[in-house]
């Protein structure tokens, strides 16, 4: 049994037909491969799908108008610019490339031009994913550094004689008060907090801490 047929056989899990083993022996001597030529894989792959060739244009411009989409939310306008020109181009020539294999006219030229757009979408999809990979990657930077900055300057505050009082006001639950006008003597107006008179008459207020004394100054 020839190599080519082997190949198709573990491939295709049957043994090629005629008609098929002609037209790869055809393509084994039109791109002069070996044997082992690792383009078998590609050559194998785009035989399975020969025979029903006549909807491919169809199923790769859907399949190719996904790639592009997806590559050009990833990697934003500068990849889609750089590719779009050739991704066109080569849309076209597979269409083209592929009618002429289902016609029978030249395998060749179809084969060559799947390969071509094969490797477009390759490098398309490699080019946005590090694209993509790159932005996240320095946007989890700049947000973490931020979270750090914030987090640095709130527990060096809380160290301070200020940050104190206002944890053990906080504590105590006067700040809720305040925060949600429920205090002695105010109530809510609409969305804004108001003094109100006491039936007792009392006059509203609250313990004020007096600070750190002030240094006087020289007299000149």
């Amino acid at each position: 049994m020839l190599s080519v047929a082997r190949s198709f056989e573990k491939y295709r899990g049957r043994p090629p037909e005629r008609a098929e083993l002609l037209r790869l022996l055809r393509i084994q001597e039109a791109l002069q491969l070996r044997d082992d030529d690792a383009l078998w894989a590609f050559v194998m792959l785009f035989d399975e799908y020969q025979s029903s060739a006549s909807d491919l244009p169809e199923r790769i411009r859907e399949a190719a108008s996904r790639a592009v989409a997806v590559t050009e939310q990833a990697a934003r306008a500068q990849v889609a610019v750089a590719v779009a020109g050739a991704q066109e181009e080569a849309l076209r020539a597979m269409k083209g490339a592929v009618k002429k294999a289902v016609n029978a006219v030249t395998w060749t030229q179809s084969f060559v031009w799947a390969m071509f757009f094969l490797v477009v979408v390759a490098v398309n999809m490699v080019v946005g994913g590090f694209y993509l990979q790159r932005i996240s990657y320095e946007a989890g930077v700049r947000d973490a550094t931020e979270v750090a900055d914030e987090s640095n300057a709130a527990a060096k505050w809380a160290r301070t004689e200020q940050g104190r009082r206002a944890y053990a006001y906080a504590a105590s639950g006067q700040l809720d008060r305040w925060m949600y006008c429920t205090h002695p003597g105010f109530k809510v107006e609409g969305k804004l907090c108001f003094p109100a008179e006491l039936n007792n008459g009392a006059k509203l207020g609250w313990p004020v801490d007096p600070g750190p004394p002030r240094k006087r100054r020289k007299p000149n």
